[in-house]
């Protein structure tokens, strides 16, 4: 956690314009709200993440890793939104991340066997 945990604050230097397309710089509150998710997901086990800030100043949290697609967009703390793959065996699923995060706990665990 504490090299994630590096990436994300980093994103935190990011200026307006960023990405010279008008990018906004990465809200504070996203960096916070993606550590407490990704502390109440992850397991020892589970591969690190990239971490990459969005143009609309969210954050994005990215596994492509073991044939399994995973990405976590992070709009605002309370909107975030999760688009999951696995090429092996066909499964694929999109949905918002809710208080109940056993569901998003599965599909990380998955990057974890």
């Amino acid at each position: 956690m504490p090299e994630i945990a590096q990436a994300l604050s980093s994103l935190l230097a990011l200026p307006t314009n960023w990405d010279s397309y008008g990018a906004r710089p990465v809200n504070p509150e996203c960096v916070s709200y993606a550590l407490q998710l990704l502390r109440s997901t992850m397991k020892a086990e589970t591969p690190a993440p990239a971490v990459v800030p969005t143009c609309a100043g969210g954050v994005q949290i990215e596994w492509h890793t073991r044939g399994i697609d995973l990405e976590i967009e992070i709009r605002s703390p309370g909107q975030s939104s999760v688009l999951y793959e696995d090429h092996q065996d066909g499964t694929t699923w999109e949905g918002e991340v809710t208080t109940d995060l056993n569901h998003l706990r599965r599909l990380i665990s998955t990057l974890s066997r």
